[in-house]
């Protein structure tokens, strides 16, 4: 049981970057697997003697996050019977793609397996952006803009994945598993020119997306794997490492709401070299305000039938959150974050190789922070992530409490 669910997860897992390609109906093949992958993990539980108290909390508290979240939903849109039912529909989908990665990953070396299906369609989501750019394939859902590096032929655009953001926590993820969780430990030549091809597939991509939150997103990857590997084994200087990642993830948060008001950040709005660059700017802004002013008539449940009615798109996880939800389905939210970041400071481990993963954890869900204060997030993509580094603390203090006497032997090969 445990190889066909493996198997069946996989398939999932791999079939994400074609959610925008119906197969029966609107239903594109992930949708489709959903159930079959649901019933093969319930009767691999009822069969299995593999079961942790530990994970059963962690299961149960995410549960109870979005139950929170999904009753601030519908509370917003339950004067208009229309708006009720799709929310209804909506959420039950964005729960299960949260909730399936916690429910299947009951191990680091599940949890290794699944990061390494993420770098695949993270490959595949993310180069297809430069074949689109390219004009090589037209993809179900296009959008193309000027060049920002001004290369003829190479138009700013997007392919498999419909969103710079959720290539950004991708790309972030895939660069930060590749590379950090490597150090000290010796590669064959298949694993070096498996690593090394598909970085170069996805800064490809990089490069016909022209996104700036994937640009910045990366640099923050980068940023944070380093700072957190210096203080993640000092106890004294946990506070400062608390500090530093609740400053990359509100920094954003700060510019979206004052950049408006401060005019040398004006000149943000021709990065990117071009005419359409600015005009996202400034669409953006009148979409923080407008998510702003609704948020204001309704601080505790927000205005649903609202925001759904003008249909538009705040890229910006909190405001729109905000807009549609009020502060009772934000905060929930944010929770799920913030016991994420603060349990995995909290594990303690003289084993490298775990350390390596924690660093890996708390560096993605700085660059999830990030990525999210410049798109709507609450994506399949976005949900599956966020389930899946959730995982992660309970995994890392499982292995390091069951393997005591074997923990400094116990290498970990990623």
């Amino acid at each position: 049981m445990e190889s066909l669910t493996k198997f069946l997860f996989s398939l999932w897992i791999v079939s994400l970057p074609f959610y925008s390609y119906s197969i029966f109906g609107s239903l594109s093949i992930d949708n489709l697997l959903v159930p079959i992958v649901i019933v093969s993990i319930v009767l691999r539980e009822l069969t299995s003697s593999l079961i942790y108290k530990n994970r059963l909390i962690v299961i149960l508290s995410l549960v109870f996050l979005f139950l929170v979240y999904s009753v601030s939903r519908l509370i917003s849109v339950i004067d208009d019977v229309v708006y009720f039912n799709f929310t209804i529909t909506l959420l039950g989908k964005q729960f299960i793609y949260l909730i399936l990665p916690l429910l299947y990953v009951r191990t680091i070396n599940d949890w290794i397996y699944t990061g390494k299906l993420i770098i695949f369609i993270a490959v595949i989501g993310i180069f297809s952006t430069l074949v689109a750019s390219m004009g090589l394939f037209e993809f179900n859902v296009q959008r193309y803009a000027m060049s920002r590096f001004g290369i003829e032929g190479l138009q700013k655009s997007i392919g498999l994945l419909s969103n710079y953001g959720d290539m950004a926590i991708l790309g972030s993820f895939s660069f930060l598993f590749m590379f950090v969780a490597k150090k000290n430990i010796k590669e064959n030549l298949l694993g070096s020119l498996s690593k090394w091809s598909a970085a170069v597939l996805i800064l490809g991509g990089y490069l016909g997306a022209q996104s700036r939150n994937m640009y910045l997103t990366l640099f923050v990857a980068g940023f944070m794997s380093l700072i957190i590997r210096q203080f993640t084994d000092h106890r004294a200087k946990r506070s400062l490492l608390v500090f530093l990642i609740l400053l990359v993830s509100l920094s954003s948060i700060i510019f979206t709401l004052t950049i408006f008001e401060i005019n040398p950040l004006e000149s943000a709005k021709s990065i990117g070299g071009t005419k359409e660059a600015t005009a996202t700017v400034d669409a953006r802004l009148g979409q923080y305000i407008f998510a702003l002013k609704l948020f204001s008539m309704n601080p505790f449940f927000g205005n649903g039938i609202s925001v759904l009615e003008a249909g538009i798109e705040v890229h910006n996880i909190w405001l729109a959150l905000l807009a549609l939800c009020g502060l009772f389905g934000t905060v929930p939210i944010l929770l799920i974050f913030i016991i994420e970041l603060l349990s995995l400071i909290n594990i303690r481990t003289s084993n490298e190789y775990y350390n390596q993963i924690k660093i890996i954890g708390l560096s993605q869900i700085c660059c999830m922070l990030v990525a999210a204060e410049f798109y709507g997030a609450m994506t399949y993509i976005f949900l599956m992530m966020t389930g899946f580094i959730y995982s992660l603390p309970s995994l890392l203090r499982q292995a390091v409490r069951y393997s005591p006497t074997t923990e400094k032997n116990n290498k970990i090969i990623l």
